[in-house]
């Protein structure tokens, strides 16, 4: 069977020399903005992840530049996230704090997860 056949017989495949109409990679389509109830659970969900990975704040940020500047309304966009960002701050203030009165400084998250994990899953 030819390649056009094989197109034929299956509807997701295109034809060749067919463009490309109607179809886009869904990340690049440009979104509404989200719900309040959206950008809740987003905040809520980043700020436990910071619980685990300190480091993903900067994976954070950068998915919220782009969904800033990927949104059809930017304005509305921009207020749905700065909620998000005040609830992961919200969600890692105890720690933080705890941290402040037990070790007497400040510090974002914890200090010594490699070693934490070294002792829950020791070699062999």
């Amino acid at each position: 069977m030819t390649l056009q056949g094989q197109a034929a017989l299956q509807p997701g495949l295109r034809q060749p020399g067919q463009p490309l109409r109607g179809r886009r990679l869904p990340i690049l389509n440009r979104q509404d903005a989200p719900s309040w109830w959206q950008a809740a659970l987003y905040g809520i969900s980043w700020g436990a992840l910071f619980y685990m990975t300190g480091s993903l704040v900067v994976t954070y940020l950068g998915l919220a530049v782009f969904l800033r500047f990927s949104s059809r309304d930017r304005r509305r966009t921009t207020g749905r996230l700065s909620v998000a960002m005040l609830l992961s701050a919200i969600a890692v203030t105890p720690w933080t704090l705890r941290n402040r009165r037990e070790l007497g400084a400040w510090m974002f998250m914890r200090s010594n997860p490699s070693r934490v994990a070294r002792a829950a899953l020791p070699d062999g």
